[in-house]
């Protein structure tokens, strides 16, 4: 999965917009948006949540497929390097993994 957000992006509520996307190979099989709703008080906290928000989607994907008789590993990305430091602090990943 891919995820991204973008910190405070409605001035009037100060709330972040997340999102992300799943593939498998080349093609899109899923996407999501959501507004947050508490207001981040980091542009690492939104994504983090973001983070969060598709390793959850991609888990229920993997299911799916699970389900369907097509075991895939998950792998996922972010532009956020305060995402990836609190996701080795609470022990998502081993460093040497794909993030």
């Amino acid at each position: 999965g891919i995820a991204d957000a973008d910190h405070a992006s409605c001035k009037r509520t100060m709330k972040s917009t997340s999102g992300g996307l799943s593939t498998i190979g080349e093609h899109l099989i899923h996407f999501w948006r959501k507004k947050q709703v508490i207001v981040a008080r980091s542009s690492g906290e939104i994504e983090f949540y973001s983070l969060t928000k598709c390793a959850n989607e991609s888990l229920h994907l993997q299911h799916f497929l699970e389900h369907l008789g097509n075991l895939k590993t998950l792998t996922f990305f972010t532009d956020s390097t305060a995402a990836k430091g609190a996701t080795f602090r609470f022990g998502g990943w081993e460093e040497d993994e794909a993030y």
